[in-house]
């Protein structure tokens, strides 16, 4: 039987080319509406264990604009949820539109987390606890945040959506400076992504101050560029392998001077950071300097 289950949320979007009075920019606005849409499927598909919203499955699933105000632009998004359906992993018992917005919120705020954490050079994991849940911890032993796995399988899903609104965010010229999503119960419900969100989000890889040693050896390089590959054959601080590589000094010529020769390098490593996995890679190692090995 069909029973509509509603949940209002409040869409704020702000920026200077986002006003009643000069007019609301379309590409921000259609965008920024397509984001939310996207966030609330993909947050509706992964608690239905689903992949792809179906002609039924978008009749059951609506998002409808109501009580647009005037000013940057904000209107009450209303999603409703045509047949209440037994959820397919444990964190609801039912697949509400109450609870799809619940799991959205808590996907993000555990997005903002890890982010935060990766930005302040920390290394985190996560452990299963004994009610089900999981914490994710910094290699201090602080407690990040504790959350449901399902939180983070929607994060999983969530993540690159949004990216895409951070993406939108101009900081410069504030043509687009954040967007609010919050509902009326709780001023605490809120999803917001301002220029703070958008350095998180965004998770541009991190080059640590820390030089690390090696000896090594350029095997492919581009001399205009001054970078390539290189193969770490001895080092304490990194494992041995391949690696690409760059130099700071744009101008420097040991990229030819000791190319398929071995030297001793120092450089600064230029981490990545999955949020899926939680682990850091090095993604590049940028060259400070190289002397000629003494084992030579």
């Amino acid at each position: 039987m069909s029973q509509e289950i509603n949940e209002r949320v409040n869409f704020k979007i702000s920026g200077s080319d986002l006003n009643v009075e000069d007019g609301y920019d379309l590409y921000y606005l259609s965008q920024s509406m397509e984001v939310f849409h996207q966030l609330i499927e993909k947050t509706y598909l992964t608690l239905k264990d689903e992949k792809y919203m179906s002609r039924n499955r978008r009749e059951d699933l609506k998002i409808k604009v109501f009580n647009i105000k005037p000013g940057s632009f904000e209107a009450d998004f209303v999603i409703t949820v045509s047949h209440v359906y037994p959820s397919l992993l444990p964190i609801v018992t039912s697949l509400t539109a109450e609870n799809i917005w619940k799991i959205a919120k808590e996907s993000f705020d555990y997005l903002k987390v890890i982010f935060q954490a990766n930005q302040r050079g920390e290394e985190i994991y996560m452990e299963n606890n004994n009610t089900g849940d999981v914490n994710v911890y910094n290699v201090k032993g602080d407690l990040l945040i504790n959350t449901h796995p399902d939180v983070v399988t929607t994060a999983v899903e969530t993540y690159p959506t949004y990216k895409k609104m951070a993406n939108l965010i101009d900081e410069k010229d504030k043509t687009f400076e954040k967007a609010e999503f919050s509902d009326y119960k709780s001023s605490s419900n809120l999803i917001k992504i301002g220029v703070e969100e958008k350095m998180l989000l965004q998770n541009k890889n991190i080059i640590e101050e820390e030089p690390i040693e090696f000896i090594g050896k350029i095997f492919n390089a581009d001399a205009n560029k001054n970078s390539g590959k290189l193969e770490v054959l001895d080092s304490k601080d990194i494992p041995t392998g391949e690696y690409s590589f760059e130099f700071l000094d744009k101008r420097s010529r040991e990229v030819k001077e000791f190319f398929d020769e071995k030297g001793e390098f120092s450089a600064l490593k230029e981490s990545a950071f999955n949020p899926n996995t939680l682990k850091k890679s090095i993604n590049k190692l940028r060259i400070v300097k190289v002397y000629p090995s003494k084992n030579d």
